[in-house]
């Protein structure tokens, strides 16, 4: 009787799981589900200033890798 139950519930799971990415995967539905507002907060100026410093880096980083490519290109 409860191996019938849980084949129950796998089956119902399932039919809600599919019906949800139906419903995810159709644009014109999507369109009409109103969008919920997550509140923005605001990132402390320690958080910033890391932010800064990796972009930095990073920037960098691509500056140095085009002097490599532009002097491996010189050599062919």
């Amino acid at each position: 009787m409860q191996e019938n139950r849980h084949a129950e519930i796998r089956v119902n799971t399932n039919t809600d799981l599919f019906n949800f990415l139906l419903i995810s995967s159709d644009p014109t539905i999507t369109a009409l589900r109103s969008q919920t507002k997550v509140p923005s907060t605001k990132l402390p100026s320690a958080a910033i200033e890391l932010l800064h410093i990796e972009k930095s880096e990073a920037n960098d980083r691509d500056e140095s890798n085009g002097e490599e490519d532009e002097t491996s290109s010189d050599s062919d």
